[in-house]
């Protein structure tokens, strides 16, 4: 199961969290900055996602994006994720560590 994780196409961290800005700019340019080589980057990056997942994400109709519901559901899931990831981390920051040398 995991193996599928760690493809070089398909579910990633780094998908998931492009998919992430994407959505909440609004659009790939937004979310790229005008910065053509990252559009591209997002735009595959999703496209892997979307192949990954078998759904489409987003509705594009021009320059203009709106995400699918199966997009919304992704996103909200995904924000949860990052969100315990970001808890956990804080969390081992503050865990002290006893040294004995």
């Amino acid at each position: 199961m995991y193996k599928i994780l760690f493809q070089t196409t398909g579910l990633s961290l780094e998908r998931l969290h492009s998919f992430c800005l994407v959505a909440s700019a609004g659009g790939f340019n937004k979310a790229a900055g005008d910065n053509a080589y990252k559009q591209s980057q997002y735009s595959k990056q999703i496209g892997d996602l979307e192949k990954f997942f078998n759904c489409q994400l987003f509705l594009r109709k021009g320059k203009s994006i709106a995400l699918t519901q199966e997009g919304k559901y992704l996103l909200k899931l995904a924000n949860s994720f990052f969100s315990q990831l970001e808890t956990f981390k804080v969390s081992k920051k503050e865990q002290k560590l006893d040294l004995t040398i």
